[in-house]
């Protein structure tokens, strides 16, 4: 048997290669992880501020039993919203009505007061306030009323919410 020249990879080499996958395995890992946290941070975020700039108005927010009517007033202070989503609580059932830049779902259940005639009905624009009616859909006085903002396709928690809504003959 003849010896043969075995020749290995040296320490300092060996060293640099593993420096170097490590370095491209925590650059990938940090770029997937940065993503995620970028995506969570603008979602979040977007929802930030939205709690002193979309308010019910409670002088003009209240049942009319008359009319079996819910009348509710939403402002919206320097705020781009895309959608609003009311929602309103009373005798055991929960509906909510979908108000939105092009137009309000359920289409026909909420209309705005004084003048239910205008279509499509909107949501208020940046600095701006909006009364709408809901008729027909409560047979007593709701217990509540919330509204929660949609930005960049998040529904926020509510920014504002009336109980107790007062007899719309109190208010007039």
């Amino acid at each position: 048997m003849s010896k043969q020249n075995k020749k290995g990879v040296s320490t300092i080499i060996a060293s640099v290669i593993m420096i170097a996958l490590t370095l491209v395995i925590g650059g990938v890992i940090w770029g997937v992880v940065s993503n995620l946290v970028q995506e969570n941070l603008e979602s979040a975020g977007s929802c930030y501020d939205v709690f002193d700039k979309v308010d019910l108005n409670p002088g003009t927010t209240c049942w009319n039993s008359s009319g079996k009517e819910v009348r509710f007033s939403i402002n919206v202070k320097d705020l781009d919203i895309q959608e609003m989503i009311v929602s309103i609580s009373g005798t055991g059932e929960t509906k909510s009505y979908r108000l939105k830049k092009d137009g309000v779902e359920p289409v026909g259940k909420v209309v705005y007061w004084p003048n239910a005639s205008i279509t499509p009905v909107l949501i208020p624009g940046s600095n701006t306030g909006k009364t709408y009616s809901v008729f027909n859909d409560f047979t007593a006085k709701p217990d509540s009323i919330k509204v929660f903002p949609v930005i960049k396709g998040k529904q926020c928690d509510a920014a504002d919410s009336i109980s107790n809504m007062d007899s719309c003959l109190v208010l007039s």
